[in-house]
């Protein structure tokens, strides 16, 4: 088994050419399609070794486990592998191209749809057997920025296998590498004001015009201009809020300073309270 290699490139020079609504974003090839995932260490030594998941210490086969095409919900959902001991190893998993787009054509979505089933007692039954085997959920999630932010104008796929031997038995997988080392590098470039240095690996779309079928099953869209213009305008009044807090800020900690300086005579000559240029705590953005 030929050993991939990830290709890596500034996150600035790839954020703004993703496209928003639903699509499917990630690093592909003619035949490889890499998802990710995140395990404890023991679970991801194995992997790694053996390209496969069956017989791995502590693995589950009979629960779900999700995949996720794109690098940053990877990133958020295991705190850049700071998150939690089951979350400290991530994996890219080079999954055959044909085996990740049977995945999307048997995937049932997470929730009742009109359009999939005629039913809401049709599609139950089938998020609970699945077909050929094996469960395929598909749901569709906020996409993220790389300090956790919500992207409330595109989302990002993620899939639960359970139940699918060919995936756990390593039959649809071409190659498995942990990656960890690079996401605890790239980790220190990871702010909520700048993302200069940052490298995260190449992802495009994944075209599947060709296949109007499979578009349908999964809601494939573009982001609705008018959602887009109500983004732009939260952005800004957001950035207005900020100028006007930012602003009001100085002006108490001017006055502080004045007030300070009159009336103390004897003092050991410290700065005053709130003058020190501590950074009070991070907004949420959230």
């Amino acid at each position: 088994m030929a050993q991939r290699t990830l290709k890596w490139v500034p996150y600035d020079e790839q954020k703004d050419l993703w496209p928003g609504g639903r699509h499917i974003i990630a690093q592909h090839d003619e035949d490889s399609v890499v998802v990710y995932q995140a395990y404890n260490k023991n679970i991801a030594e194995y992997a790694a070794k053996n390209k496969k998941f069956d017989g791995a210490p502590g693995f589950s086969t009979t629960r779900m486990t999700w995949i996720k095409p794109q690098f940053l919900w990877m990133m958020y959902r295991a705190g850049w592998g700071g998150k939690d001991k089951n979350q400290t190893n991530v994996l890219a998993i080079w999954l055959r191209k044909d085996a990740f787009l049977g995945y999307l054509r048997s995937s049932v979505q997470s929730s009742f749809k009109p359009g999939q089933f005629a039913t809401r007692e049709e599609w139950q039954k089938a998020i609970s057997t699945g077909k050929g085997g094996g469960c395929v959920r598909l749901q569709w999630d906020p996409d993220h920025t790389p300090d956790g932010a919500k992207v409330p104008s595109r989302r990002a796929v993620q899939l639960g296998l359970k139940g699918m031997t060919s995936f756990m038995d390593g039959e649809d997988i071409l190659d498995i590498q942990d990656i960890s080392e690079q996401v605890l590098e790239q980790s220190k470039f990871v702010s909520a004001y700048a993302t200069e240095g940052l490298s995260t690996p190449l992802e495009t779309l994944l075209d599947l015009s060709d296949d109007p079928q499979l578009e349908q099953v999964l809601r494939i869209e573009e982001e609705k201009p008018v959602v887009a213009e109500q983004q732009a305008a939260r952005a800004e009044g957001k950035a207005r809020r900020a100028a006007k807090r930012e602003a009001k800020k100085k002006k108490k900690q001017e006055a502080g300073e004045e007030d300070s300086s009159e009336g103390e005579e004897g003092s050991d000559g410290g700065e005053p309270e709130g003058a020190t240029g501590e950074a009070g705590p991070k907004e949420t953005t959230e």
